[in-house]
């Protein structure tokens, strides 16, 4: 069986909002239909082992002078963990933000990625995008 999906989010001043769910513009690839027609949610069509990435730009200043920046990432039980940067350089300035990991997931269960409430929002241009990336290692 072979999941795959990789989505983007593309376009001038398409910064995602603090405190929502990140959506995307794009579908760059959907074997198995895992990502949901909305472009938010990937929902589980296979149990196993999956491998995921997100990368993208950070705006230069944040929320009330916060440089911080979280990406969470959630399932069905919740928040999961942070993609996160805080820098210590006192100038304000863009920063790549990359991240890869694996999870054990069942079938159905739903992951998704979601802007913190504070601090920096993500840098989105059509020459900027932000993308998530995931498939399936191995089967159960």
């Amino acid at each position: 069986t072979r999941v795959i999906f990789s989505v983007a989010r593309k376009g001038q001043q398409n910064n995602p909002p603090l405190g929502q769910k990140i959506t995307y513009t794009d579908v760059i690839a959907n074997e198995d239909q895992g990502m949901d027609h909305n472009k938010t949610v990937f929902d589980v069509p296979v149990s196993g082992i999956y491998s995921f990435s997100f990368s993208a730009l950070t705006e230069k200043n944040g929320k009330n002078g916060n440089n911080y920046i979280l990406v969470e990432v959630f399932n069905n039980n919740g928040y999961q963990f942070s993609i996160n940067s805080n820098p210590q350089d006192p100038l304000q300035s863009y920063e790549n933000l990359s991240f890869s990991w694996l999870m054990s997931l069942s079938e159905d269960d739903k992951i998704y990625l979601r802007m913190n409430g504070e601090g920096k929002t993500l840098h989105v241009k059509d020459q900027f995008p932000v993308v998530f990336n995931g498939y399936l290692l191995m089967a159960n």
